[in-house]
């Protein structure tokens, strides 16, 4: 368990094998706590795990380590439905042990495969008190690198190519299909991240994005508004996508005059669009990882436009105090951006 001095903590009844006792609660996040302990079922489980810790310190534990590795978990009794930032999605799974011990047990229910071996060893190593956030063992995906002979003859694509795929792209978004609008907007996120793709290349489709070539910039504020994320899951992805699109557009373009003269260019037609659409997000709160991108790109706007800070009103200052509280508690990537944006707009 992290350390008394920076946690609340507060007792309360620990039921395991008829028996009563107390244990330590970590009382500002509250997010998991175990009221009565199940027995191991009559199935075979899928490579358990036993730690000699009672059930409610483990818990405590993985909710402690979920937190800081800003996992979105809901909790129940014993169970923990896990999502990470790349929605896999997962479940941890705690039972009666011998001499008062836990059994972890964590399942893979959709998503990559080797996130999942990450966060599965993630929630072991915090479970046996190893550590909350520890470096992992797997390899890292950066391994296999590009030689360096071939990346001094690549040649990025010009202007007239991205405007091509750009343009392709919004024909795909008007598809009829969830899916294909889905992956042709992940598609975009993944062109326009600087760490995936050539820097250039990055910077000069962020560029025509925000300049709203093929009105792109505008359809994405149209679905951030009309999206519900809460209906489904496709939703929630969508909106990520579209948040996902615009920070690294801002990032790509926050390292030099680019973006403030884009801003200056677009007056009010970009700015206040873009601070309505951003508050959709972060007014709901529902998902976290949307939330958290949503306060990234506030955060740039208002350091790069005054126009920004004209929009930020006192009800908008609510909703990131919130929206912070709500990290505090369960995410702390969240907690992070929200604090950021808030020393932003002061």
């Amino acid at each position: 368990m992290a350390s008394h001095d920076t946690l609340k903590l507060k007792t309360v009844p620990q039921f395991t094998g008829g028996k009563t006792y107390l244990v330590e609660v970590e009382q500002a996040r509250k997010s998991w706590i175990i009221d009565e302990i199940r027995s191991l079922p009559l199935y075979p489980l899928e490579r358990p795990v036993e730690i000699a810790d009672p059930p409610q310190v483990v818990a405590t534990r993985i909710c402690d380590s979920n937190r800081l590795r800003s996992i979105s978990a809901k909790y129940s009794n014993c169970e923990a439905q896990c999502k990470n930032s790349s929605y896999s999605k997962f479940v941890v799974n705690l039972y009666a042990g011998s001499n008062n011990g836990t059994i972890v047990e964590v399942m893979r229910l959709s998503g990559c495969g080797l996130a999942y071996r990450k966060e599965r060893e993630a929630i072991i190593n915090a479970a046996q008190g190893l550590g909350s956030v520890i470096e992992s063992k797997f390899p890292c995906s950066n391994v296999m690198r590009i030689p360096d002979e071939f990346l001094k003859k690549y040649q990025p694509p010009t202007r007239n190519d991205q405007e091509e795929v750009l343009s392709r792209a919004v024909d795909r978004i008007h598809s009829q299909h969830r899916d294909e609008r889905l992956f042709t907007l992940q598609n975009l996120s993944s062109l326009t991240s600087s760490d995936k793709v050539n820097c250039e290349s990055a910077r000069q489709l962020s560029e025509l994005i925000l300049l709203n070539t093929f009105d792109i910039r505008d359809i994405m504020f149209e679905l951030i508004n009309v999206v519900k994320p809460e209906c489904d899951e496709i939703n929630c992805k969508t909106q990520n996508a579209c948040v996902s699109i615009f920070a690294n557009c801002l990032n790509n373009l926050s390292q030099s005059r680019e973006l403030e003269q884009i801003l200056e260019q677009g007056n009010n037609d970009f700015v206040e669009p873009m601070v309505r659409s951003l508050f959709v997000v972060i007014k709901k709160c529902y998902c976290p990882f949307n939330t958290s991108i949503s306060l990234e790109c506030l955060g740039l706007l208002l350091k790069c436009s005054p126009i920004a800070h004209g929009q930020i009103n006192e009800e908008y200052k609510m909703f990131v105090r919130k929206a912070e509280s709500v990290g505090e508690q369960r995410h702390r990537n969240l907690q992070l951006k929200a604090k950021l944006a808030l020393e932003a707009m002061n």
